[in-house]
């Protein structure tokens, strides 16, 4: 008789080989990884992560299956709000810790992602095929498990990533703003040592404004600070900042997979690409087939 966990062992396994190979190659010089990794990042971000999620949620999904155990799925969305509480809890302390606001919402962001992905994208089916000694079964809850993640955490997980690429954009400019400050203020000296009497005014005057123009960049980056944490004990927001990373957010092309499943499944148009099933158009089986192909490579090509 077959162990029942061999499954979640072969998948454990096949993780850690996977991480492996690929940290030989960039050791090795096999692959750049200043060159690969930003591709492939490219490649799952644009690609093969929103048709995962269309698949998952548009294919995949019948909302109104009478076999959706919602119980389950709110039990698991219930699971993956403890987990982003821990990982917020986790920063704040780091924080708290250092005595300065050493992390930030990129670092929750990235703790909530490795708490819940690999437990339930990953080692989800196998463990449930294990636990129920079902296959079948196991993708079932499988499945049902990930409708919370396609529900809440993946829109939340993108507007964290979103604010922290604004909030890493407005410290680039703040310490861009403040080296061109000081670059005036020493600008200054040297005019005054050196500019003869009658042109000490205009040149102080030019220096003067461009201090000015440098003082008003600085405050303006600096409005733009919104993540603060325990920095400055508040939450500091600008209708600016949230007006750009809302426009970003809807440019998202993981967000515009999820709204394409949705549509396929609550129109109950993804019944007709399910195959095999009576409802399905052999024709049009190639689409379903091609999103299943490129999101398969999501966790594997991630890991690597």
């Amino acid at each position: 008789m077959t162990w029942a966990y061999l499954p979640v062992l072969n998948t454990l396994l096949q993780v850690f080989a996977t991480i492996g190979i690929g940290g030989l190659c960039g050791v090795t010089g096999v692959l750049k990884p200043d060159e690969f990794v930003p591709q492939a990042v490219r490649f799952v971000f644009y690609v093969a992560l929103p048709c995962l999620v269309t698949k998952g949620i548009g294919v995949g999904i019948d909302f109104y299956a009478e076999e959706n155990i919602w119980s389950y799925i709110v039990a698991f969305l219930i699971l993956r709000a403890i987990a982003l509480i821990l990982a917020v809890l986790s920063v704040l302390f780091t924080n708290c810790r250092e005595k300065r606001r050493r992390e930030s919402i990129g670092h929750v962001a990235v703790l909530w992602l490795t708490l819940t992905w690999i437990s339930t994208v990953i080692m989800g089916v196998p463990i449930s095929s294990a636990v129920f000694g079902n296959p079948k079964l196991g993708q079932k809850y499988g499945i049902l498990a990930g409708i919370s993640s396609f529900i809440f955490q993946l829109p939340l997980q993108l507007m964290f990533l979103e604010c922290h690429t604004a909030e890493e954009h407005a410290g680039a400019n703040l310490v861009h703003a403040q080296e061109q400050a000081e670059t005036g203020k020493s600008s200054v000296n040297v005019t005054i040592q050196v500019t003869p009497d009658s042109s000490m005014v205009p040149a102080l005057q030019n220096a003067h404004n461009q201090s000015d123009g440098n003082a008003a960049a600085i405050k303006e980056d600096d409005d733009t600070k919104w993540w603060s944490l325990v920095q400055h004990g508040e939450h500091i927001s600008s209708a600016r900042l949230w007006g750009k990373i809302g426009l970003r957010i809807l440019r998202n092309p993981v967000l515009w997979g999820i709204f394409c499943g949705f549509f396929l499944s609550l129109t109950t148009a993804g019944k007709y690409l399910r195959c095999p099933s009576e409802s399905c158009i052999e024709g049009l089986s190639w689409i379903a087939s091609t999103l299943t192909w490129l999101g398969q490579t999501v966790s594997p090509v991630s890991l690597f």
